[in-house]
């Protein structure tokens, strides 16, 4: 089953914090045994991610049973990866990912909305660090929940194999294409709609197909788009290698969405050398070499046009600047930051 960004954004920083830190790291989870993944003295808990339990079991270990083991352990600081934290910890760092429930509302239950401000906003506000995917977070974060920027801490997510391999070499000023690319079409917050509304005109004019990635279990009649809309694909549930594949072979990647904290696969396409066209939320503008071409208004003219420029027109040694750019953005420089919170968090 394939994992949630927040899943693999704990995973991936948990299995690297402990070599990072420097200290020992002791991992608990939602009905997994508690376990040592590092030997020295010091104790730090992780609450990664966990697929057994979400929901409202999830909360409910998250705010009964996780207060209980981390008193009953000799750790010093609880360190929260999934957004989320107990509001009887004293101690800890909690990374809060995005504000989507308070950015975009109409998304989520009225309950749901209530529990982010009980829970998330007084966690975060009483933590002594808290870490964020963005400088865009990091101002929305202190914004909104009244915190001040110098206690939040921007630790962004990394690439990894296999995106982070090196891509195709594409020398000339040309890079010959047949699709755009467009990953995560079972989320609306993603605003597939922007791009089907003007699709069929790119698909007559430059002859580009638009190919859909989305996880299939979230709609399960996903397929029944592509035969609505000329030129459009769907994708259900592809491997990393056959999204790989759908990475090298992009004129690009599109990302019109409403809402990011970060946009991970902005990195990972750009890891592969494949450019990027998005809206100006997230990681978007830190993340772009040309932002004036790359990060646009959502307005369908200024879309279908720069589309419409590289397909027969690539812009010189844009792929090049792009991979390069990826190479800084490693698990290992995240667990880095990450370390560095913690400790600033230990000497508070």
């Amino acid at each position: 089953m394939a994992i949630t960004g927040v899943q693999r954004y704990a995973r991936e920083l948990t299995i690297r914090l402990p070599n990072a830190l420097g200290e020992s790291v002791e991992l608990i989870s939602p009905g997994e045994p508690r376990r040592s993944i590092a030997s020295d003295a010091r104790a730090v808990l992780l609450n990664p991610a966990s697929s057994r339990w979400s929901g409202i079991p999830g909360h409910l270990w998250e705010q009964t049973l996780l207060p209980a083991r981390f008193r009953a352990s000799s750790a010093e600081i609880l360190v929260n990866l999934a957004n989320w934290a107990p509001l009887l910890v004293s101690r800890q760092v909690i990374a809060v990912l995005d504000l989507a429930p308070i950015k975009l509302p109409e998304y989520f239950s009225a309950s749901y909305r209530r529990f982010i401000d009980v829970v998330q906003r007084r966690a975060a506000v009483r933590a002594d660090r808290v870490i964020t995917l963005s400088e865009a977070t990091r101002s929305e974060i202190s914004a909104e929940f009244g915190i001040t920027a110098g206690k939040i801490d921007v630790v962004p997510p990394g690439v990894g194999s296999p995106f982070a391999q090196a891509g195709r070499e594409l020398a000339s000023t040309e890079r010959p294409a047949e699709f755009c690319l467009f990953v995560g079409g079972h989320d609306r917050r993603k605003n597939l709609d922007f791009l089907m509304g003007f699709w069929p005109q790119v698909h007559k004019k430059a002859g580009l197909k638009l190919i859909v990635v989305e996880r299939g279990h979230s709609r399960p009649h996903a397929q029944t788009r592509s035969v609505a809309t000329t030129g459009v694909e769907m994708r259900l549930d592809p491997s990393d290698a056959e999204l790989l594949e759908l990475y090298d072979n992009a004129l690009c990647l599109l990302s019109p969405s409403l809402y990011e904290g970060y946009g991970l696969p902005l990195l990972e396409a750009m890891a592969r050398g494949t450019p990027f066209i998005s809206s100006d939320t997230g990681a978007a503008r830190e993340l772009a070499a040309e932002p004036e071409k790359q990060v646009l208004p959502l307005k369908a003219s200024r879309w279908i046009a720069t589309i419409e420029d590289w397909s027969s027109s690539f812009p010189s040694g844009l792929s090049t600047r792009l991979g390069q750019l990826a190479e800084e953005h490693t698990w290992e420089r995240s667990a880095t930051l990450l370390a560095g919170s913690i400790r600033e968090a230990l000497r508070s």
